[in-house]
């Protein structure tokens, strides 16, 4: 088995452990969404858009309107977005302060969701020893250089990568077939 085929074997088999990944963290999710429910965690959503909303309303209070300080202007444009992502969807008819718990829920809950991914797959990564970083090298003939700290960095790479789920790893296999058409025509 030359090189190229055992580098689209290793990227397929983390695309299959991405899917696993995938799986579990929906799993967990159903879980979740039962325990929130028979324990009546809604409340705690209720509570953080509620102090969410009053830490926002005190910061704008605050904030000087005609600030010079650029950091001071960086995190307001920051807060402002953040403000637009947990905003009522009917947010014509509430103030500019409102906050949705449910778009508070989603967004906590999606960022949870990828951080755990990643974390599985990085466990995972380390514990099969899967590194596309290494399968990208052979398969594209990249001068990467090997070593300890470089293997352990393409691991985390490669289970960050698995953690965010299949779409980025088929992304790079249709790089690589790109790759391997091109040298072909050469």
């Amino acid at each position: 088995m030359d090189s190229a085929t055992s580098s689209v074997i290793l990227v397929a088999t983390a695309i299959f452990i991405s899917l696993l990944v995938e799986r579990i963290l929906e799993i967990l999710m159903c879980l979740y969404r039962l325990l929130e429910v028979k324990y009546g965690w809604y409340n705690l959503w209720n509570q953080s858009a509620q102090k969410l909303q009053t830490s926002m309303h005190h910061y704008q209070l605050n904030q000087s309107a005609a600030s010079d300080n650029q950091i001071e202007q960086l995190r307001t444009k920051a807060l402002t977005k953040l403000l637009q992502r947990f905003r009522p969807v009917q947010a014509a008819d509430t103030d500019g302060l409102s906050i949705s718990a449910e778009r508070v829920r989603h967004f906590t809950i999606r960022l949870i969701n990828k951080i755990n991914g990643m974390l599985l797959g990085i466990a995972l990564a380390f514990a099969a020893d899967i590194d596309i970083i290494c399968a990208i090298k052979q398969y594209t003939d990249l001068s990467i250089n090997n070593g300890y700290l470089n293997h352990v960095l393409h691991l985390i790479l490669t289970g960050i990568a698995m953690g965010l789920g299949s779409a980025p790893l088929h992304k790079i296999i249709i790089a690589l077939e790109k790759s391997k058409k091109l040298r072909k025509a050469l």
